[in-house]
């Protein structure tokens, strides 16, 4: 029997004793082999000759692991399977340096390498290499991605800069969502999620072939009532079609398009009384064509992605003021009385990307890939965009990578971007790697990049103030320098992988140092209206980070999953981010269909910008699932219970106090 102390485990994370996690999984790793020497189950062939898996989202191209110019983590369907979670989003919390949180209880929101904002504007998103990038925010929604965690069939997650490769918003790290295939797919699957918080989850799945081509047809409804003291419930639903037709060996044709429409109680936790619903619609179409011409892989990738968000909240003038009306019109002779949006209001935005590469297989297995792109934007937001309610500008980009392999044991990448945002000079973000491969399992990496970021559409356009109908402007809150430049990215980064126990084991270690130099943020100025100061978004910081991070997943045979991640970081003269992030996830498949999982996460303090201090904390989530086949069909049954030992803690800002959570799931395949 195998016994774990935890509340050893636990006073050793609160203390701070750094190698715990990894001590502990470590300790796990031996217990488990002696508990495989006394299983009766014999090991089959595939137990001793597993391929190193290849990735796309570092080069653009399929590369192994072990061959790529950056740190990069593979989530798996089995890790997504075990994931004690009903969320897609928490699948990154098994990504060493990223955090996923609650901002408020019908939104989630993930960030990385300890910065300390809900909008991760320095992070690329895409879903099977469409960019979901909104100029809202300059982030990504993910409630609206119309996306459940039983779309996905696995996710790569590139863990430092890949501007090189995917654009400036891949300043932190860029992460491709994969959904599962068409082709692969068939039959029915429907699901269905209830617990705590009111949770109500529909999941339809259907999959055919027609013509030649495969679809896959998914519908979904989310309902739940967020947190018990806040106003923040939502409800939202969503259809998508994606379909593949290859009318050759040589070409293959992908499209995906869909819609989410939904409510969203949105708020800050410090004013709990001033929570107001959050109305977003969302719609999709994406089409790429991929060409297999001798050793050139060429594919064309279009996508359009529309929506609208619509937070109002009008008060009267005297209201907003804190004045009678006689106040009123004595200060501002004239004026009368007025609603005034309190909100951000109606948002509109529409953005259509191109992009053109093609991938050239070199003898001895060197490739080299280029590529042009096009996006062009569009931003109606006339509570933010006050002088003139919309904007729009279009981006201009060129990218390209050369994997050179001088022979066995040596190789190098050189990779780059140039990109243009409408009249403004372009800038050029290079990336070089120098890989050391002294055996087929042991494999080190040397990597150095420079990159920019030019500012936003949301960025350097916005100006959100108070207008009377005269037109004189009493209250202005946030603007933009009209000379905003683009932010500078230095990195440098040691990075290790290493295999053991025939690819049982494998070791992620990533050693790095980031410079960031002329970082965008607010500079509160005194200023000459009612509350007596604005803020201005000016090109004038600069964080220094440097940290470590590392992965060790083991599969001592094909029942245990295990995956163990460590972050810690220091950003000079600061304390706001989060030194130390932490995740375990351990699985074990039994007889009989059954199967047993347990995660645990923690996360050392952090000062949330737009939220509130959050003291350090730790977490235990299991799941406990059976499966049944009848027939034709298959069931399956899990429950979840997230925060085991109730210890409720705070998730970013005040109210969002996250207690022990239980969840009900019921899938049925046929």
């Amino acid at each position: 029997m195998i016994k774990i102390d935890m509340n050893y485990l636990k006073s050793a994370i609160s203390t701070g004793t750094r190698p715990s996690l990894l001590a502990c999984f470590a300790s796990f790793i031996l217990l488990t082999q002696n508990v495989g020497a006394n299983d009766a189950r014999s090991y089959s062939e595939s137990d001793f000759f597993e391929p190193i898996p290849s990735v796309e989202a570092a080069t653009r191209h399929s590369t192994p692991l072990s061959h790529t110019p950056a740190s990069v983590t593979v989530i798996t369907r089995d890790m997504i399977n075990a994931l004690p979670s009903n969320n897609f989003i928490d699948i990154l919390k098994l990504v060493p340096g990223f955090q996923v949180f609650f901002a408020n209880g019908s939104i989630q929101a993930v960030t990385v390498n300890g910065q300390n904002d809900r909008f991760p504007k320095r992070l690329e998103i895409r879903i099977d290499g469409r960019s979901v990038y909104t100029p809202i925010n300059s982030s990504v929604s993910w409630e609206s991605l119309g996306l459940t965690i039983d779309d996905i069939s696995g996710m790569e997650v590139v863990r430092g800069s890949n501007i090189a490769v995917y654009g400036a918003n891949a300043a932190h790290g860029a992460i491709n969502i994969l959904t599962r295939d068409p082709l692969t797919e068939s039959g029915s699957e429907i699901s269905y999620t209830t617990g705590d918080w009111n949770t109500h989850n529909v999941n339809v799945r259907h999959a055919f072939k027609n013509g030649g081509a495969a679809y896959t047809l998914r519908t979904h409804y989310r309902e739940n009532q967020g947190f018990d003291d806040l106003d923040d419930q939502s409800h939202v639903d969503s259809a998508a079609l994606q379909g593949v037709y290859t009318p050759s060996p040589e070409d293959e044709f992908q499209w995906d398009f869909g819609y989410s429409s939904g409510s969203f109680g949105f708020g800050d936790g410090d004013h709990a009384e001033e929570f107001a619903d959050e109305e977003v619609d969302t719609q999709w179409l994406s089409f790429a064509w991929r060409r297999l011409a001798g050793s050139h892989t060429i594919k064309l990738r279009s996508s359009a992605n529309l929506g609208t968000y619509d937070r109002s909240r009008l008060r009267p003038l005297t209201e907003v003021l804190g004045v009678s009306l006689g106040e009123l019109t004595a200060a501002f002779p004239g004026e009368p009385d007025q609603l005034i949006e309190t909100e951000e209001g109606r948002r509109e935005y529409e953005q259509y990307d191109v992009e053109l590469e093609d991938h050239i297989a070199l003898d001895g297995g060197s490739n080299f890939l280029w590529g042009v792109g096009l996006r062009h934007q569009k931003l109606t937001a006339p509570a933010e965009f006050s002088s003139k309610s919309s904007s729009n500008e279009s981006v201009y980009f060129f990218f390209s990578n050369i994997d050179w392999r001088f022979n066995d044991t040596w190789e190098a990448h050189l990779g780059f971007l140039t990109e243009k945002h409408g009249s403004e000079d372009g800038k050029i973000s290079p990336r070089l790697s120098i890989n050391y491969h002294p055996s087929k399992t042991q494999h080190f990496r040397v990597s150095g990049s420079l990159a920019y970021r030019q500012p936003s559409l949301y960025e350097k356009d916005r100006v959100i103030q108070i207008k009377l109908s005269s037109g004189t402007v009493i209250d202005l809150a946030y603007i933009a320098d009209p000379d905003l430049g683009s932010e500078k990215f230095e990195t440098y980064e040691f990075a290790y992988l290493g295999y053991w126990f025939n690819q049982r084991l494998s070791v992620d270690y990533r050693l790095f140092r980031e410079y960031l130099e002329d970082a965008i943020r607010y500079i509160k100025h005194p200023y000459n209206d009612i509350n007596g100061k604005f803020r201005q978004l000016e090109s004038t910081d600069s964080i220094d980070i440097s940290g470590y991070e590392t992965q060790i997943q083991w599969r001592p045979d094909n029942s245990w999953l295990m995956s163990a991640q460590y972050y810690n970081s220091r950003v000079l003269l600061s304390t706001r981010s989060a030194k130390h992030i932490a995740s375990l996830l351990v699985s074990k498949q039994l007889a009989y269909n059954w199967q047993v999982s347990g995660a645990f996460y923690h996360q050392s303090s952090i000062s949330w910008r737009r939220g509130t201090d959050v003291p350090s904390w730790h977490r235990y989530d299991v799941k406990v699932s059976k499966e049944w086949r009848v027939n034709s069909a298959t069931i399956n049954l899990a429950l979840i219970v997230q925060n085991l030992t109730d210890e409720a803690y705070i998730e970013y800002q005040a109210g969002n106090l996250f207690e022990q959570t239980t969840l009900l799931s019921l899938k049925v395949n046929f």
